[in-house]
């Protein structure tokens, strides 16, 4: 799968099997290194691999490096990208350290969101020459178990990034990311819960927004759009019952619907449209087929647009807390 993290190598690589390679040039030794770090390296795995600071310094008169940070270097002919960014402060803030919180959610694919970058570590120094941009954590809590890597960058889990994200982002997208990471099965919800519970009580402030989000994901379960999850939490909010999410119903031939929002006891449906909703006639017959089969077994069918719920998400739970009280005896 795209963007999964491999389990095989944690935290910023020590190099030092590259030291091994005794007859293999040094510029292709560097570059060796610097290849699986989209093109960055650090003066400290130089040393681990057998450099001395003189060779350093004549691959940088040669051409061969360029110093970005303190103590860190890019290879010649290499692009400036966000995950180069990425790597470079990370490899300026030394072993253990790691893409974390939005950069992490972003490189996992939980979270649509600006390429920040953002990092945590488990020293306390001072990094010198960041961009004003950048966002350092220092955490004293950063185990191996907490560290993987995504297209060769070091970052924490799945998990953690769930237990960081709430300090920096609101708690719809804590919500998002749990659904998405659920989703997409990076992660289950077993695991998220274990390492919250290991984690939170530590000072994470990220802990106590994710400790809500879980619960409301174990009174519905994982919604597939962050629309849907809009329409959930705003129906919580307003203190109305919950649906079931994704709610098969079966007719009397036995054939199968399955919904996006479901009150079984109130027989509501709430349908979320997207963009492509009714793309073409045939697609329009069977909506209208299938919503009239509900229908005739005695559902109510609410739809909604995404536009409806992103611009106003409240006078769409309004609408849904109507058709709701119609049914209170």
């Amino acid at each position: 799968m795209r963007g999964q993290p491999t389990q095989e190598h944690k935290g910023v690589p020590d190099v030092g099997q590259v030291r091994q390679g005794a007859g293999v040039r040094r510029p292709q030794r560097i570059h060796a290194i610097a290849s699986e770090q989209h093109g960055y390296v650090a003066a400290w795995q130089l040393h681990r691999a057998g450099f001395s600071p003189g060779q350093i310094q004549t691959a940088r008169s040669n051409g061969i490096l360029t110093t970005t940070l303190r103590g860190v270097y890019r290879t010649a002919g290499t692009p400036h990208t966000w995950k180069g960014r990425l790597m470079e402060t990370i490899l300026s803030a030394g072993p253990g350290s790691a893409a974390s919180h939005r950069a992490a959610a972003v490189l996992h694919g939980l979270l649509r969101l600006d390429e920040t970058v953002e990092i945590c570590t488990p020293r306390k120094r001072k990094l010198h020459g960041v961009a004003d941009d950048v966002v350092v954590h220092r955490s004293i809590v950063l185990p191996r178990s907490d560290l993987t890597k995504v297209d060769g960058v070091p970052c924490v889990t799945v998990e953690r990034t769930l237990v960081d994200l709430g300090a920096v982002v609101s708690r719809h997208k804590v919500a998002y990311a749990l659904d998405a990471a659920i989703r997409n099965e990076l992660t289950d919800l077993a695991l998220v819960e274990y390492v919250h519970a290991r984690r939170r009580g530590r000072g994470r402030r990220g802990a106590g927004v994710l400790a809500h989000v879980l619960e409301a994901h174990e009174r519905t379960g994982a919604t597939e759009s962050p629309y849907e999850r809009d329409v959930v939490t705003a129906v919580m909010e307003a203190g109305l019952p919950l649906p079931r999410l994704q709610y098969e119903i079966r007719d009397h031939s036995g054939e199968a619907a399955r919904v996006d929002l479901a009150w079984p006891n109130e027989r509501l449906i709430v349908e979320v449209d997207g963009h492509g909703f009714h793309s073409d006639r045939a697609q329009r017959a069977h909506d209208a087929e299938r919503q009239n089969r509900l229908v005739s077994m005695g559902w109510t069918v609410l739809r909604f647009t995404t536009d409806q719920i992103f611009d106003d998400v409240n006078a769409v739970v309004s609408q849904i807390g109507r058709s709701l009280r119609s049914w209170v005896v």
